[in-house]
């Protein structure tokens, strides 16, 4: 089984900043003004929701994984032509 790291974790931001130090940074941001863990990795709504990357990874047999509203999940689809797929709860 293929191992997922839980959005917004240490391990999560550890794995994030080695492949793009930018949304590490931007999303530390976004948890610390909304002031909950909970929120979405682009821009800070509550609820969201964990994905699974299928384009992306963190490093060699890493999957990328991050949280995601609504709004951010359909512009995501529409730009990266992928659909995020959801992480067991």
């Amino acid at each position: 089984m293929v191992q997922l790291l839980k959005p917004h974790t240490k391990k999560w931001f550890g794995a994030v900043a080695r492949s793009n130090v930018w949304q590490a940074a931007v999303t530390l941001e976004i948890i610390q003004w909304a002031r909950n863990k909970r929120v979405c990795s682009l821009c800070g709504k509550k609820p969201a929701r964990d994905y699974r990357l299928t384009k992306y990874c963190f490093g060699h047999h890493l999957p990328a994984t991050m949280r995601l509203c609504r709004e951010c999940f359909a512009t995501y689809c529409c730009i990266q032509g992928e659909e995020p797929l959801p992480m067991p709860a």
